[in-house]
């Protein structure tokens, strides 16, 4: 579909010590097939300890459209995105991670998808996992795979009644971003996607999925980096839980039990399609989540996180 009169695209790079993957984040935003005058790059730097915002220097000296790069006073991600809001001056925001890779038709797709779908205030798309470590792969068959149980998990949906995505590689109309309120800004860890998705959907809005594109998203190496996440995941899900206790609900339900016999089954069938053994730990992997995202709620019930949502 020829979209006339391309609109004007700003994209929101949100980073963090990517320095071993922001040269190819970078350059695959840099390298697309959109009209490179209706582009322009906000880049956030979160208080990066690496050389990221040194490659990301580098890197914008040599592309023909608006960069601007900032960062967030170490006040965190949610804050990261309202500042991409606020500096937008397109139609739309696309949002790309650090370790992020995007082909070359993304954006265009992204935009002829958002631009036939009114009704839509933001799209995602299928995310394709890399790396080779074993806690990488096994990331990336949690995902390859639909659950051998997903129609009871479906029965149990009480929770998550509305669409739980992550934010990266999602279009997102910047109208409809600043009618809903931006970002919640008071989002200390995780969970500033799914809050604004809530909002969205509250407001009437639609979340869909562009067709025929697709991220590349560069995985957890190894186990503390898969632990630090989750807790990460759960210190953000202690104040959804709160803020929204009837669509996120608490960190167990029953869902959390088939989870396990969800992990085993899978387990065994990833080995069978891949011919990779690792895919017998996929239960150990689990377990590292679940200790992570406990570990994480834990935190911030102690802390008092999201208490005043209540």
């Amino acid at each position: 579909m020829k979209v006339k009169g391309w609109p004007k695209v700003t994209v929101g790079l949100c980073v963090k010590n990517n320095e071993r993957t922001i040269s190819q984040a970078f350059g695959s935003i840099t390298n697309g097939d959109y009209p490179q005058e209706r582009l322009e790059i906000v880049v956030v730097d979160g208080m990066s300890e690496d050389k990221t915002l040194e490659a990301l220097r580098r890197l914008s000296k040599n592309i023909d459209f608006p960069a601007m790069l900032l960062d967030d006073g170490g006040r965190g991600l949610a804050c990261a995105r309202q500042i991409v809001v606020d500096k937008a001056r397109g139609k739309y925001i696309i949002w790309v991670d650090g370790d992020n890779v995007a082909p070359t038709h993304f954006v265009r797709r992204h935009v002829e998808f958002m631009e036939c779908n009114l009704n839509v205030g933001a799209s995602n798309v299928f995310i394709i996992p890399r790396g080779n470590t074993i806690v990488a792969r096994l990331q990336g068959y949690q995902w390859f795979l639909p659950r051998p149980v997903e129609k009871k998990v479906n029965e149990l949906e009480m929770y998550y009644r509305r669409a739980m995505i992550g934010l990266q590689g999602v279009i997102c109309k910047v109208s409809v971003l600043k009618s809903v309120g931006g970002f919640d800004t008071h989002i200390a860890g995780a969970g500033e996607d799914v809050d604004l998705f809530i909002r969205m959907q509250l407001s009437g809005w639609k979340i869909g999925r562009t067709p025929n594109t697709w991220l590349y998203h560069c995985m957890r190496s190894n186990w503390k980096s898969l632990l630090s996440e989750s807790i990460w995941w759960g210190y953000g899900k202690h104040y959804l839980s709160h803020k929204y206790p009837e669509t996120v609900g608490p960190l167990i339900n029953k869902r959390t039990a088939l989870g396990l016999f969800d992990m085993v089954e899978r387990a065994t069938k990833t080995a069978r399609l891949f011919r990779d053994y690792a895919c017998f730990l996929m239960p150990l992997y689990y377990l590292c989540r679940r200790v992570g995202f406990a570990m994480g709620y834990r935190k911030a019930h102690k802390n008092g996180y999201g208490h005043r949502q209540s």
